[in-house]
């Protein structure tokens, strides 16, 4: 382990205010995460942002300095000479001490680790141990011991991130303590998802004055990826954002699939970008802020898509009460999330918009018909999203000879129609067999193209 004397001498001039124990776990899992070097942009902000504020470094901002949790890993320690630098950092003066201030509820402690006074007798009983209690890994079977007390860091081992058990309790009797935690995209960097932190001023959170998309990944394989990039190009001109390129995204989705261990099922990815923090005001910030850019990435079920699939969906229609601006991909979904949600109380799984009279989208898919064999949706306009998953449709009835009219769905006409889907990212190609609780079809052209679907999106890395 190389510790560089730069980061010693952060070290120095940060304050501590815990005991030489709490210091050293940190200390030990910025070493682990750092393998060879310690690296001084591993080490936690809250750790050593007064180091840098009395610097007058502007690394004092979290954005530019890791903000990793911290916890011990088992049979990985610091070099002696790291530990016993850990000893020099008093609460008050800085200055070595032998003797560490105790954590509630513990005692008093020496550096090694020794009790020097007793423990209450209900601690005692409760962990069999001079209030220690013994926690395995459930993967590993490494061992660590962890005090009790009201004051105190609580030590996870990574390698166990879904949970740890108890060494006394049988798997079944097991608790989980900690859920796995998921790495999310944050302003260039890759952290842990609970550790982002967001400014109240973001222009997404006042006023929703941002774009996103949603991407799907079939068992570590982008699906067009270029396409939903482009989409979001396309809508960052359109709010004048300072910055219309977000082609470097596709590789930031391929890392968040991997470093969350999504490669071997079926995921998603979000995209979101703001105009970022500023001064509350309806005009555009002067000086403009730098952007605001999220990304994350999770599991999808595909079990409740393969049942829509196979049995079919229910929908209903409501008037579009949307802007005029739907073609771009605009977080201020505030009609939308209305009405998906009255289509969730009358029991149906999506709602069409209808506006003078045509069947224009749904909240979160493209709707299209089949009458007489041809395919018919409505065309590109400001009133419909150009879905990814549509323009897929599209291509897949060219190679398959469907015949294919992009002109308005009528609602007067709809009765007509032999076959309804709905079409988008996480719906995929879902047939509507009730529509306004009434219209039933059998769905299956719908389900033919489904399955021609996701034989592409299976081949296709996006």
């Amino acid at each position: 382990m190389i510790v560089p004397e730069e980061t010693i001498a952060l070290l120095r001039a940060c304050r501590w205010e815990g005991n030489v124990q709490e210091l050293y776990n940190v200390l030990q899992h910025a070493a682990c995460i750092s393998k060879k070097v310690l690296d001084k942009r591993n080490l936690p902000y809250y750790l050593i942002k007064d180091a840098l504020k009395s610097a007058g470094s502007n690394q004092a901002d979290p954005s530019r300095v890791g903000t990793r949790p911290f916890w011990p890993l088992p049979g990985i320690s610091l070099p002696m000479d790291l530990s016993k630098r850990a000893e020099k950092f008093s609460p008050s003066t800085g200055q070595a001490s032998r003797k560490i201030r105790p954590m509630a509820g513990q005692g008093s402690w020496t550096t090694s680790g020794k009790r020097i006074s007793p423990v209450p007798a209900a601690v005692k009983a409760k962990s069999g141990k001079a209030g220690q209690t013994r926690i395995a890994d459930c993967q590993t079977g490494a061992r660590r011991y962890h005090h009790l007390g009201k004051r105190r860091r609580v030590s996870f081992v990574p390698a166990c991130r879904s949970g740890l058990i108890r060494q006394d309790q049988s798997p079944q009797q097991s608790v989980t303590i900690r859920e796995k935690t998921m790495i999310a995209y944050f302003n260039k960097t890759f952290m842990e998802k609970d550790e982002i932190r967001i400014s109240p001023d973001d222009r997404g959170f006042l006023f929703a004055d941002g774009l996103y998309e949603v991407m799907r990944s079939y068992r570590g394989h982008l699906f067009r990826a270029d396409d939903h990039i482009n989409r979001m190009n396309s809508g960052a001109r359109h709010l004048n954002l300072s910055r219309t390129d977000f082609s470097f995204l596709k590789d930031v989705a391929k890392t968040l699939i991997a470093k969350n261990n999504l490669e071997d099922r079926e995921a998603t990815v979000y995209f979101q970008v703001t105009r970022g923090a500023a001064r509350r005001t309806h005009a555009f910030p002067d000086p403009l802020p730098e952007l605001t850019l999220y990304g994350a990435a999770s599991d999808f079920n595909a079990d409740a898509l393969e049942k829509n699939l196979s049995q079919g969906i229910a929908v209903i229609t409501v008037p579009d009460t949307r802007w005029a601006r739907c073609d771009m991909k605009t977080t201020a979904l505030t009609a939308n999330i209305l009405a998906n949600q009255l289509s969730v109380e009358k029991g149906a799984k999506e709602a069409i918009f209808i506006r003078d009279g045509v069947m224009l989208e749904g909240t979160h898919s493209n709707f299209a018909a089949v009458f007489d064999d041809v395919l018919v949706t409505a065309p590109l306009s400001n009133y419909i999203l150009g879905g990814v998953t549509r323009k897929a449709v599209l291509e897949l009835c060219a190679a398959e000879k469907i015949a294919v009219e992009e002109r308005p769905v009528f609602q007067k006409d709809i009765h007509q129609a032999t076959e309804m889907m709905i079409i988008g990212t996480t719906v995929e190609i879902s047939p509507i067999v009730r529509l306004d609780g009434s219209w039933s079809g059998t769905g299956s052209q719908a389900r033919s193209h489904g399955n021609s679907n996701r034989r592409s999106k299976t081949k296709s890395t996006g």
